[in-house]
């Protein structure tokens, strides 16, 4: 195995968030020359992927960072272009079951329909291979009433474990928030980074 050195990181933050989410992340880090991913949660799940992948497509040897829906985007992003390894933070890969219910008081809100767990973009990562390196951080502290299960506040533990061992875990006793400001992500990124391998 040949270490890769150059690495490019993609950031892709979560939904009603903007690329200022991670400002924290990339002061304290000072990631060199990563892509920051923009998209609009009023528009569709399809149009705002083909425009992500269109700027990936320039770039090699992607490691992406993807908060809560950023993560969603990531891993089909994965599917398409040259990843070498992702942390992903509080992903909802199972969908949401709030978002079952709401969006049918909500029926014109694209993001509702793209994070439902019977929406395609949640069902088809059931089909996808993922990069060894590929690592999810399962935050576990936090409470929202309006879920049943064990929660972060906005996503239920087990919809962010829902690709079972498809990727490695790692848990956090963090809420779905304050998750990107913490010390143990900043050091689990760092060495997920440095350890990135190829053939």
């Amino acid at each position: 195995m040949a270490y890769i050195h150059e690495v490019t990181p993609v950031l892709i933050h979560g939904a009603n968030s903007t690329s200022k989410s991670f400002n924290y992340m990339r002061e304290v880090m000072s990631l060199k020359d990563p892509l920051i991913l923009e998209y609009s949660s009023d528009v569709k799940f399809s149009t705002n992927l083909e425009e992500m992948r269109r700027k990936c497509k320039t770039k090699k040897n992607l490691f992406f960072i993807g908060h809560s829906l950023g993560g969603i985007y990531a891993a089909h992003l994965s599917q398409m272009c040259h990843t070498v390894g992702a942390v992903t933070i509080s992903t909802p890969y199972g969908g949401s079951i709030l978002a079952d219910i709401t969006r049918f008081f909500h029926p014109s809100n694209p993001l509702l329909h793209d994070i439902a767990t019977c929406s395609p973009n949640v069902s088809i990562m059931q089909q996808f291979n993922f990069h060894p390196e590929w690592t999810q951080v399962v935050t576990t502290r936090g409470h929202a009433i309006s879920k049943l299960a064990a929660n972060d506040g906005v996503v239920t533990q087990y919809s962010m474990m829902a690709l079972g061992d498809k990727m490695k875990y790692h848990m956090l006793p963090y809420n779905h928030f304050e998750i990107k400001m913490a010390p143990e992500l900043i050091t689990l990124i760092r060495e997920k980074i440095a350890c990135v391998q190829v053939k």
